[in-house]
């Protein structure tokens, strides 16, 4: 990071500001209740990451009755609802400077 005088820019970079591990566990339970307001449920959390689990599990039982009984007719939103639907997980960490990061994982059906 490079400061301006007022003039000019500084020649020597500064290093960031490194918080601290209090600062980086309130921030990130503060990403964590904007993820859970967002529909997101945590699925596992340690002091400076947690996974968040966007969706629900597709109930496959549900959608193989309802093809046998619509003659494989329902078969078709049964193809859809699989590609769209399911589990979305994210990986929610901050770093030592503050920034917090999402990183997504696969579905999980």
């Amino acid at each position: 990071m490079r400061f301006w005088d007022g003039s000019a820019w500084a020649p020597e970079a500064q290093p960031r500001p490194v918080i601290s591990d209090d600062e980086r566990a309130e921030r990130l339970n503060n990403a964590l209740m904007m993820a859970v307001s967002r529909g997101g449920r945590i699925e596992a959390h340690t002091r400076f990451q947690a996974v968040v689990v966007y969706g629900r599990p597709v109930n496959h039982i549900i959608h193989a009755i309802l093809t046998v009984f619509t003659c494989l007719l329902w078969g078709i939103v049964w193809l859809i609802v699989e590609n769209q639907g399911g589990e979305h997980r994210a990986v929610v960490q901050v770093d030592p400077y503050g920034n917090i990061r999402s990183s997504g994982l696969a579905r999980s059906r």
